[in-house]
Order: C-alpha cells, then sequence, then structure tokens
C-alpha cells in the first residue's frame, strides 16, 4: 500500500469522487477539489505527489493551475481530459514538459488499469 497523496481537481464532482476511489482503493491518500483557487489553497498544506486535473476549468483554467502547483509543489501533474489524443493538446503538453513541469494526459473515458499505470509513469 502507498501513502501518496494524490490530489484531484475537476468540476465535475462524479468524475473526480470516481478517480478518488479507484486511488484510495490502492492505498492513496486523495483530496478532491471542483475549483481551480481551491486546488491551489489545498495543494499548500497538502503537498501531493500528483495533480490530477482537467485542463478546462471555470475561472482559471487546469493548465494554469497545475503549472503554478506543479512550479510551487513540485509534483506531478496528469491531465485528465477528452482532449488527450487531440494533437494540439499533446503539442501543449510537450511544450510544459520542455518548461519543466513533469506532465501527462490521460483520456476521458478511462479504465483503472490506466489510471494506475499513469500516477507513477
Amino acid at each position: 500500500m502507498s501513502n501518496a497523496r494524490i490530489l484531484i481537481v475537476d468540476h465535475e464532482l462524479s468524475i473526480a469522487d470516481l478517480v478518488s476511489a479507484l486511488l484510495q482503493q490502492d492505498g492513496y491518500e486523495t483530496r478532491i477539489e471542483q475549483s481551480s483557487s481551491g486546488a491551489i489553497k489545498v495543494a499548500a498544506s497538502f503537498h501531493p505527489q500528483l495533480l490530477v486535473i482537467e485542463p478546462v476549468m471555470p475561472a482559471l483554467s487546469g493548465v494554469e493551475t497545475a503549472i503554478r502547483i506543479s512550479g510551487e509543489i513540485k509534483c506531478k501533474v496528469l491531465f485528465l481530459t477528452s482532449m488527450a489524443a487531440d494533437q494540439d493538446f499533446r503539442e501543449l503538453v510537450r511544450g510544459l514538459r520542455q518548461q519543466g513541469c513533469d506532465c501527462d494526459a490521460l483520456p476521458k473515458p478511462f479504465s483503472k488499469g490506466i489510471c494506475l499505470a499513469r500516477r507513477s509513469s
């Protein structure tokens, strides 16, 4: 069992709850936030090793939120999005990697096996 901390950020609570439940089954400590501003506040005290975030969020984008959190906390980022296979989004992820952000993208919908495989890659 792992005690790694994972912050899950999605404005759709049902998706965040599902991801959290899958990760908790394998021993991960999770927190859920439905807003970018809430995620930034929680990350400062929770210190996640992984941030799972929807890139399209109301107000501050999930991409900008991920840049801020990963820059301050030095955690990995996994974008959970239906745009994961989109060429433009893949290019954005490549650009973030070149800037030092340890990130990847996981497509929605996803399977438990894929989610757990990507958490440590």
